[in-house]
């Protein structure tokens, strides 16, 4: 985990669970065995500090010029790596799979869709056509209607 980030409600970093060596590894592995168990998560991370963050830019008096920043449980984030690791350890992803995966965004959906056509396109010896929609600024578009 990065280094020099704000901490949560409780004020524990990763660097505090770091400079215990071995007591913050066990407490954390407990910790997450616990979960597991219980099968519910510490009630303190369920709640956390939600900061505005400037953009910089636009009118520093509208809200669209900001962005919220939220303030997580050090904790809870490594608690949730952990969870992924495992989790993906036990599954197999397919290649097909984008969002929420490194270097597998929307953007890269997009690529690959674009090139496939194309390559489609080249072999039936036609034109094709792409259409994508930004359905987030739609929706903000309909509501101000």
């Amino acid at each position: 985990m990065k280094r020099h980030k704000a901490p949560g409600l409780s004020g524990l970093t990763a660097k505090t669970i770091q400079a215990t060596e071995g007591i913050g590894t066990q407490w954390l592995l407990d910790l997450c065995n616990g979960i597991v168990k219980e099968g519910c998560i510490p009630e303190d991370w369920k709640s956390s500090v939600i900061l505005p963050f400037y953009k910089g830019k636009g009118d520093p008096m509208e809200c669209e010029s900001y962005r919220a920043i939220q303030l997580l449980e050090h904790a809870m984030k490594v608690v949730e790596r952990i969870f992924e690791h495992r989790i993906c350890q036990q599954i197999e992803v397919d290649d097909m799979q984008f969002g929420f995966m490194k270097g597998k965004g929307t953007t890269d959906a997009l690529a690959d869709r674009k090139s496939r056509a194309h390559k489609t396109g080249l072999k039936v010896r036609r034109n094709t056509k792409i259409l994508s929609l930004d359905l987030n600024t739609a929706k903000e578009q309909l509501s101000t209607v």
